[in-house]
């Protein structure tokens, strides 16, 4: 969490810096106090992309949700299967405990 935390102080801090590039809005809701989508810019290009729908920030782990009534769970289950670092279960593999690269020589 202090790393994620470090980040967005760095992103606030370009923010500050670069009117002109970045643009952080907080709590945007329509009058109805819901999230309705998402707009952003790529630096250099004229277009606008957006998206409509709920908005989910992922950054890398920060506030993530194992319960069955997270939102992940709820909308997305492809993932939920997958194997985490965070998950405390005692009879649950880490993804470094899982994965281990092997090597072959000749």
């Amino acid at each position: 969490m202090t790393i994620a935390y470090a980040l967005m102080e760095a992103l606030e801090e370009m923010a500050e810096k670069h009117l002109d590039h970045i643009k952080i809005i907080k709590k945007a809701e329509d009058v109805n106090k819901d999230v309705v989508g998402v707009e952003w810019i790529v630096t250099g290009k004229p277009d606008v992309f957006k998206e409509a729908g709920p908005i989910v920030l992922a950054a890398g782990g920060y506030a993530v949700d194992f319960t069955e009534q997270s939102l992940l769970k709820r909308h997305s289950t492809e993932p939920w299967n997958l194997l985490s670092r965070t998950q405390t279960s005692s009879n649950q593999l880490s993804s470094s405990n899982y994965f281990q690269p092997s090597l072959h020589y000749q």
